[in-house]
């Protein structure tokens, strides 16, 4: 299995602990998915994503810390 298809995988199993959509699975919009198998793909090293407040930069870099 790809690493980000195990990241996607592992960051949508995940809960949103806090907030008006608390205890609701976590659904990663298309950018975001985009992202991940940009960030994760062979040969990459570094990866920027730049998107405005409140875009779950940390949550998604967190996720995808966490599921490699």
């Amino acid at each position: 299995m790809k690493a980000s298809t195990k990241a996607i995988r592992f960051l949508e199993s995940l809960s949103i602990p806090e907030g008006p959509k608390a205890g609701q699975a976590v659904k990663l919009a298309p950018f975001q998915k985009q992202f991940v198998k940009g960030a994760l793909a062979d040969g990459i090293n570094v990866a920027c994503l730049s998107i405005g407040r409140g875009n779950t930069k940390t949550a998604l870099s967190q996720g995808i810390a966490l599921s490699i």
